[in-house]
């Protein structure tokens, strides 16, 4: 290359760079991904060391991040704070331990490098005075009062040094981050496209009060100014130290004396990033001796002794070749991004969720756009944003088709929501056997796409039914089928029959009934004919059941078909053990169930009292919850008694009265009496059937996601950890696995399958 070439190139990546610097610095809006921006930044760096002559001295490559923004306040930190030099594989990782070497390093520690804000928190005296992002490096935004909404930091510290800088990383987990998100979808506000860029804009709000709304949690990772007053001679320590102090510090992590030992770990965190329940997108080497540390000193943007070791890209950059309409076996129609072929996170990408017509507008995808895919674990791949700054002329905006791509009729648009409201669409028909033998519903081992198309098109199966009624002669009849294969294929389905109430309602496909929502609707009824009898709004009472839900459930078992179907299913022989009967819950969460049935209206007939509990609020729940022991003794309550309860507020007596004497309202209460559903005194916390008890979740769960599960565990009084330890009581084990299970067995530690961990929590 040339030196004007070389020189010319250099000028457009630092602009390229400086760019996505400010967008990702300074707006919280990133235009790239993170493997594109490391590339950038590589290239740029690789022509600096070829023709040094010609590297700017204001190079991106020589600077930290971005400039404070001015509706800030400027802090300058008390120690500069710099960026870790990364490294993307375990050659280029190997040089760094043999320069590290040669300075006479033998002791390594590695830990989880968060994928969040960075915060240096300024301690004088043991109290929080300030903190501030990272900004240059030398001058970050002060944004104390948000960080200390923050609930997780340390407002005040003991036996700390005079002052004390410690920094770590904002960052919002991920079930935190997609409870936010579909808050904001309820709101009609901003949908963040990543848990880093909401805990970035989280943290950066001029209003504190806004900040504290958000699940914010701070992670150390190191000190700053102060840290040689520390009782710590390596690095290994201050963590010990600030995580005895009360800060939360990424686990596990690791301690060796050789690159090995190290990258075996790394590996480790690799394969089990997808099971955390945060992001994080590398693993930070660092030489443990802190005296040996300041020898090794700092380049200008970032120490010489430490390394941060990226993951594989879980998000890549790729082009739009169409948008297209995928039928499902509800019939909603969900727009699907035809990529072209990327890897990501190790595996081919073609294809990419859109999820809905409002998602496709937000985000201004258009066919011909270069986007950003991302697809971490087993999560279907997802189109974050689009590339605009890549944009041309040719870029057209979509607009659905009026008629089903697979049965030509014409689509009906509910919300955000586009749908086919043929039930005999073929390709509606096809994705309701495709989901029922999957996995996670009927597990028909060896029934997949492949053979459900052959079925299909013999009209062997056009129902989930029509699977338990094939023959070995039916089976033979196909291509490719011999005596083997079908006998398998038979014994599959035979296995199947023996299931459980929530897979088999999960495998019903029920309009917005998820593996979680199946298992509560299963723990709640507890049987099937109980929730096919269940009156209108009863499942409004189950956790998390929302309006849309519960009509889609009424409409379901209302349907005749459906109902035959179910009958059909029964007949061949699937069967399953009642789930046990449930907890009494609080009876305040009844009382603020019924107060939530006026979202009930489209579904429930017209209300004599409406809303339902006019005028009783949070404290007439609590007053009513502590003077009736249960929800029969609440019903059958004179007005008199209910005023008393309430303070002799008689209009809310009068409209509790009134809820209970309601013919509609009534015949709930006598249902869910009828099936033994109680709710009575308030749980104590001692007394939940998990209390006191530490969990560590490993592997794929059939009937919730490991975020689902770790919500169930935490309601239920127990406690969620990343690491299995000594402490540890239970491991719990679904499909695949990972380390977590040989280490609990090796220690001794509990260990339940799935089903026995379902009994536990109801």
């Amino acid at each position: 290359m040339s030196e004007e070439t070389a020189r010319k190139t250099m000028r457009e990546l630092a602009a390229k760079i400086r760019k996505a610097n400010r967008e990702y610095y300074e707006r919280d809006a990133p235009i790239m991904s993170d493997a594109e921006y490391d590339a950038l930044w590589r290239q740029l760096r690789a022509l600096e060391d070829s023709h040094p002559h010609l590297a700017a001295a204001n190079s991106p490559t020589k600077k930290i991040g971005g400039k404070a923004a001015p509706r800030f306040a400027p802090f300058r930190h008390p120690s500069p704070m710099r960026s870790l030099a990364n490294a993307f594989s375990e050659g280029e990782a190997g040089e760094f331990f043999r320069r590290m070497n040669q300075f006479g390093a033998r002791d390594f520690c590695a830990e989880w490098k968060l994928d969040g804000i960075a915060l240096n928190v300024v301690y004088e005296n043991g109290e929080l005075k300030n903190a501030a992002t990272r900004g240059d490096g030398l001058t970050g935004e002060d944004v104390t009062a948000n960080a200390k909404t923050v609930a997780n930091l340390p407002q005040t510290l003991a036996n700390a040094p005079p002052l004390l800088e410690v920094r770590g990383e904002v960052i919002l987990t991920l079930a935190d981050f997609s409870a936010l998100n579909e808050k904001q979808r309820e709101r009609g506000g901003k949908v963040f496209a990543n848990p880093r860029n909401a805990a970035a804009g989280g943290l950066r709000q001029l209003n504190a009060k806004i900040t504290a709304q958000r699940p914010l949690r701070f992670f150390a990772h190191g000190a700053g100014a102060g840290a040689d007053k520390l009782p710590a001679k390596t690095h290994s320590e201050i963590l010990d130290w600030l995580e005895a102090n009360g800060f939360a510090v990424a686990a596990p992590r690791a301690r060796a004396n050789n690159a090995e030992e190290l990258f075996a770990f790394f590996r480790k965190a690799e394969s089990a990033r997808a099971e955390m329940p945060f992001c994080a997108d590398g693993v930070a080497y660092k030489v443990d001796d802190i005296a040996l540390q300041k020898k090794i000193g700092y380049v200008s943007r970032a120490p010489r002794f430490a390394l941060a070791h990226k993951f594989s890209a879980e998000e890549a950059a790729t082009k739009t070749l169409a948008i297209e309409l995928q039928v499902g076996r509800t019939g909603a129609l969900t727009p699907v991004a035809r990529l072209a072929p990327v890897t990501v996170g190790g595996v081919v990408v073609a294809n990419a969720t859109l999820h809905n017509i409002e998602i496709v507008r937000e985000k201004d995808v258009r066919a011909g756009d270069y986007v950003t895919v991302r697809r971490a674990g087993d999560v279907i791949p997802e189109v974050v944003a689009v590339i605009k700054e890549r944009r041309d002329s040719s870029a057209q905006e979509w607009n659905p088709p009026a008629q089903c791509p697979g049965c030509g009729s014409q689509i009906v648009r509910r919300g955000k929501w586009l749908l086919c409201e043929n039930k005999q669409c073929e390709m509606r028909l096809r994705a309701s056997l495709q989901h029922f033998v999957s996995r996670n519903a009927m597990d028909i081992d060896g029934v997949g796409g492949g053979l459900l198309e052959k079925l299909f098109a013999r009209k062997l199966a056009q129902k989930p039914s029509d699977l338990f009624r094939l023959t070995k002669k039916d089976l033979l009849s196909l291509p490719l089928m011999a005596e083997t294969s079908s006998a398998n294929v038979l014994a599959a389905v035979e296995k199947s029959k023996t299931a459980t109430l929530a897979r088999f309602l999960f495998a019903l496909g029920v309009p917005s009934v998820g593996q979680s929502m199946a298992a509560s609707l299963a723990a709640f009824f507890g049987s099937l004919q109980n929730l096919r009898d269940a009156p209108p709004g009863a499942a409004l009472f189950v956790r998390d059941v929302g309006a849309e839900t519960a009509a889609a459930l009424r409409e379901y078992f209302s349907d005749k078909e459906n109902r035959a179907e179910i009958d059909r299913l029964l007949a061949v022989g699937i069967h399953w053990e009642d789930p046990a009967p449930p907890r009494p819950r609080p009876l305040e969460e009844f009382l603020s169930a019924a107060a939530g049935l006026k979202k009930a209206l489209p579904f429930l007939p017209d209300l004599a009292c409406e809303p339902p509990l006019k005028g009783l609020g949070k404290s007439g729940e609590e007053k009513l919850a502590a003077a009736f022991p249960n929800l029969r003794a609440l019903s059958q309550a004179s007005e008199q008694s209910l005023a008393a309860a309430l303070d002799g507020k008689t209009a809310a007596a009068r409209s509790v009265r009134a809820f209970f004497t309601h013919p509609e309202y009534a015949r709930l209460v006598e249902f869910f009496l009828a099936i033994g559903r109680e709710w009575g005194a308030k749980e104590n916390a001692q007394t939940l059937p998990l209390a006191g008890k530490t969990f560590v979740l490993t592997g794929t769960l059939a009937a919730m996601s490991r975020a689902e599960a770790k919500n169930a565990i935490e309601k239920a009084g127990g406690k969620v950890t990343s690491a299995v330890s000594p402490k540890t009581d239970f491991v719990i084990a679904g499909e695949n696995p990972g380390s977590k299970l040989q280490k609990a067995k090796t220690l001794g530690v509990t260990v339940l399958q799935e089903p026995a961990f379902l009994q536990k929590l109801n």
